[in-house]
C-alpha cells in the first residue's frame, strides 16, 4: 500500500516558503519586532505541524508494513 504524502509535501513547502522569508534580511529589517516575532511563531507552528504529520505517516507505514 502506497501512502499519500501530498499533505506532508504541502506542509513542507509552506514551511520552506516561510523559512525563505525569515532568511531575507532586507525584508526583516523593514518589519517591526512584533511582526518578526509573529513570523517566528508561525515558523515554529509550521515545524510542529510538519513534525506531527511525519510521525503519523511513520506510524501508518509501520502498521501497514509490519510482519505477523
Amino acid at each position: 500500500m502506497t501512502l499519500d504524502l501530498s499533505s506532508l509535501e504541502t506542509a513542507i513547502n509552506a514551511m520552506d516558503a516561510l523559512m525563505q522569508r525569515l532568511h531575507d534580511n532586507k525584508l526583516l529589517q523593514s518589519l517591526d519586532k512584533v511582526t518578526i516575532d509573529g513570523l517566528k511563531s508561525g515558523m515554529i507552528q509550521h515545524f510542529e505541524f510538519t513534525y506531527e504529520l511525519c510521525w503519523k505517516f511513520i506510524q501508518r507505514w509501520i502498521k501497514t508494513n509490519k510482519t505477523p
